[in-house]
């Protein structure tokens, strides 16, 4: 069942399915104080009966495989390069996903390598604000649910600005 919270704590029904009504109301018994936490669901999903269990991987060995890609990914991302440029000072992650590379693959590039390539320039600078326009429509939907959506529009109509003149 995919569902839209109201303001006033009522759902309005979207679409149903009794796989996603039986992962929601799982979860929901989870909630304390509103609040869920990864720790909560791993533990309720440990049990085979539970409608969680199915959406973990329950093998140690190709979890414990998964989880170190994962950090490996987040350690990828934690390297920065500071670029001063007329007394500016800029520090930007080091490494970034390497749009050129297919959607089902890993595989991220360096700043200054991507510097030095024009044909990856843009395509990596659309990539990064498709994502942070992505990341503002859903802050935007959040802001509106809570009365400040018009406050947030013009923010959203600068990163549009943008993204026209990088594609062109």
């Amino acid at each position: 069942m995919s569902l839209q919270e109201t303001i006033g704590g009522e759902f309005e029904r979207v679409t149903s399915t009794s796989a996603d009504s039986d992962v929601r109301a799982a979860l929901a018994e989870l909630e304390t104080r509103g609040r869920l936490t990864p720790e909560s669901v791993v533990e309720a999903a440990r049990d085979a009966s539970s409608p969680l269990h199915s959406h973990f991987d329950w093998n140690d060995e190709s979890a414990a495989h998964s989880h170190r890609i994962e950090q490996a990914r987040r350690l990828i991302r934690s390297i920065r390069v500071v670029i001063v440029e007329d007394a500016v000072r800029i520090v930007a992650p080091k490494y970034v996903r390497d749009v050129t590379a297919e959607p089902t693959d890993q595989g991220y590039r360096s700043l200054p390598a991507i510097a030095r390539d024009p044909e990856t320039q843009r395509p990596t600078l659309e990539y990064y604000f498709r994502q942070a326009r992505s990341n503002l429509a859903r802050a935007v939907n959040i802001a509106e649910a809570l009365g400040f959506g018009d406050d947030c529009k013009n923010v959203m109509a600068s990163i549009d600005k943008l993204l026209r003149r990088i594609e062109a």
